[in-house]
């Protein structure tokens, strides 16, 4: 009798350690796959902005300064009009740009002198 209850419990415990296993086994499979489909993700990602970059015209590093949105936009501007040759819509749309800096500013300026009324 002692004999058949240990194979009871022997065979029990090969059950359990399997469907542990096959559970670890399935997480880390799970895991992985979303790792690899972000990974990938972000490859694809890189790679498009790699070629957009290779496609956009070159600024020289000169005429921009760091943390600067107002010269980096001159510098775009004046080398997409040397680059493009009368490509309106680029032109466009830094003129937009350019308009917007220029509202931010103003807006910035008109709250600091309104917190100074306020203190």
């Amino acid at each position: 009798m002692a004999l058949s209850s240990l194979r009871i419990e022997l065979r029990y415990s090969q059950e359990n350690f399997l469907a542990q296993r096959n559970m670890y086994l399935t997480g880390i499979t799970l895991f992985l796959t979303f790792v690899v489909v972000r990974t990938f993700g972000l490859v694809i990602e890189l790679l498009t902005m790699k070629d957009i970059y290779r496609a956009s015209p070159p600024v020289a590093s000169s005429d921009v300064k760091k943390n600067d949105p107002v010269t980096a936009t001159a510098a775009a501007q004046s080398g997409a009009s040397k680059d493009d040759h009368g490509d309106e819509k680029n032109f466009e749309i830094l003129e937009k740009i350019q308009n917007i800096d220029d509202e931010i500013s103003r807006l910035k300026e008109k709250s600091e002198s309104l917190q100074d009324e306020m203190n």
